[in-house]
């Protein structure tokens, strides 16, 4: 890895280490925590957050057999979604069980069909690990994406219960809190099957732990099967006119963007408004929290802007050149109505554990792609895109409305037309993902006994 974060941990994996990490950290967040949640709280969701985190759950897991599917954050339930549906139609008689870290994303997995339970994963302590072990009883465990978490594996082993990492990256650190951890070879070694991205991350995970017994395939990466829940003109249409879009205008939007890309692209669409007419702008913050401050910085610059919240409460609403998504689990879909967009968290160096986003979610509508230098969590994705004439590296505000001049500005161009006819194709090419991965898990599954 060419990244360093100055928090990085450099000595050798140790559990004894790894754990005291976590209790010291544990120690200061568990009780405001408890405080701020619990005591004072009133929504629901952050006191079973709360409780999850450390192992308690409330309600039975019922009697069949279960598998444990774990996904970070909301980008990996909507990768996992297909899979699960495979998963379900071949063994009708497991429940699925799917764990993450937030709350949105949680939302987003209690609606997929054929998940038994959606869960918070409790913190890695081989405490609360155990409780869940002992609740939920599972035959399998899959991690998707890139985080390990040693002390589940550890456990697992213990338990002979086999553990597989689905669509990985390879990416060997572990991150708690602010600290980053080196992942060691015995870490690796507790997991039974890896299902890599590419022929890459394949290349490098071997080289890491050398020639063991795990199991390593290239099958590719999950997020070009993702399913998205707007799928015909009409549904397309409907979702444009609920952001207030003008008949006719081009839309431009700018997804993850993190806070100090913020200020840039609102210079971007400064730019952009100074030199055509019939633009309209979405922009996704990461953290939606930071609307009202983009909403104030654009207006300081002739921008206007309003949230997405703020649509239905205005009776009249005037001329605004965009709007601020400030809800949770919509900038899928709403890549579909835009000629161009960005994917943020790319543009500045956000240190080793942040390096751009999913760009597949506005190349699966075929637009063309813009992103910044920094996409070292998306290397390969990004390389390919590069290479095959769908996506542009941008630097700057500068470049940014150059390039989105330069594609719409006059109608959609021929380079527009290109790069587009191209995300397509590379979307197109990769299909069949989610099938490889779960061809790889059938041996973990035919030979249980679901009765």
């Amino acid at each position: 890895m060419d990244y360093k974060d100055e928090n990085v941990i450099d000595r050798a994996f140790s559990y004894a280490q790894y754990n005291l990490c976590w209790m010291r950290k544990l120690a200061e967040v568990v009780p405001k925590e408890f405080i701020k949640f619990v005591i004072l709280g009133k929504d629901k969701r952050w006191k079973e957050f709360f409780w999850e985190k450390i192992g308690f759950y409330s309600g039975g897991f019922g009697e069949k057999k279960k598998i444990l599917i774990h996904t970070n954050a909301i980008g990996e339930v909507l990768a996992s979604i297909k899979l699960i549906k495979l998963i379900k139609e071949r063994y009708p008689d497991l429940d699925i069980v799917l764990s993450t870290l937030n709350i949105p994303a949680k939302k987003r997995a209690e609606e997929i069909v054929g998940v038994y339970k959606a869960i918070f994963l409790p913190y890695d302590i081989p405490v609360f690990i155990k409780r869940l072990f002992c609740k939920l009883d599972p035959i399998l465990i899959i991690f998707v994406e890139i985080d390990l978490y040693p002390n589940i594996i550890k456990i697992s082993k213990e338990k002979n219960v086999p553990c597989v990492v689905i669509n990985h990256r390879f990416f060997p650190k572990r991150f708690i809190f602010n600290y980053v951890f080196p992942v060691s070879k015995e870490v690796y070694y507790g997991i039974d099957l890896f299902c890599m991205q590419s022929e890459k991350d394949s290349m490098e995970l071997r080289n890491f732990i050398g020639e063991r017994d795990n199991e390593i395939k290239v099958t590719g990466n999950l997020k070009f099967d993702q399913e998205m829940t707007v799928a015909s003109s009409s549904d397309i249409l409907k979702l444009r006119n609920s952001f207030i879009v003008p008949s006719g205008d081009k839309v431009m939007v700018a997804g993850s963007v993190h806070p100090e890309e913020e200020e840039i692209l609102i210079g971007a669409f400064k730019s952009i408004l100074t030199n055509m007419e019939n633009i309209f702008f979405v922009i996704a913050p990461r953290h939606i929290e930071r609307a009202g401050f983009i909403q104030s910085c654009a207006q300081k610059n002739g921008v206007i802007l309003i949230k997405r919240t703020q649509i239905d409460d205005m009776d009249t609403i005037d001329k605004v050149n965009g709007v601020i998504l400030d809800t949770f689990g919509e900038l899928a879909n709403v890549y579909s109505f835009s000629d161009v967009a960005f994917v943020g968290g790319s543009l500045v160096y956000l240190g080793y554990s942040f390096g751009g986003h999913n760009i597949l979610e506005p190349a699966s509508f075929g637009k063309p792609v813009l992103f910044g230098p920094h996409m070292h969590n998306f290397k390969s994705l990004s390389e390919l895109f590069i290479s095959e004439k769908a996506g542009f590296v941008v630097h700057s505000k500068d470049d940014i409305a150059d390039k989105v001049l330069m594609l719409i500005k006059d109608g959609k161009s021929a380079i527009y037309n290109e790069f587009a006819g191209n995300a397509k194709r590379i979307m197109k090419n990769n299909i069949g993902v989610s099938e490889k991965t779960m061809k790889s898990l059938q041996p973990f599954l035919d030979g249980v006994n679901f009765n």
